[in-house]
């Protein structure tokens, strides 16, 4: 014998499915949002190391500038001498 469902057995069987689905929906939205938060976070972090990267060049940048300057000052000053 096949048992044949109710309508109001039916309505509650689908009101339940929609509450699963509903809840299914929520968790994928946060989620999401966890991992967009998560990229963004990464986003800062790699803009970050790059800047530092930039600052640390143009930091040997300037110390070798300083020091060719200084250089050329000493070998002038010991061509004054010489003269």
């Amino acid at each position: 014998m096949v048992h044949k469902k109710t309508p109001l057995v039916w309505f509650f069987f689908l009101v339940s499915r929609v509450n699963d689905l509903e809840e299914e929906v929520r968790e994928l939205q946060l989620s999401q949002s966890e991992q967009e938060e998560s990229e963004q976070r990464r986003s800062r972090e790699m803009e970050m190391l790059a800047r530092l990267e930039r600052e640390k060049q143009l930091e040997v940048e300037n110390y070798a500038i300083r020091y060719l300057w200084g250089l050329q000052n000493k070998i002038g000053q010991v061509g004054c001498l010489k003269q």
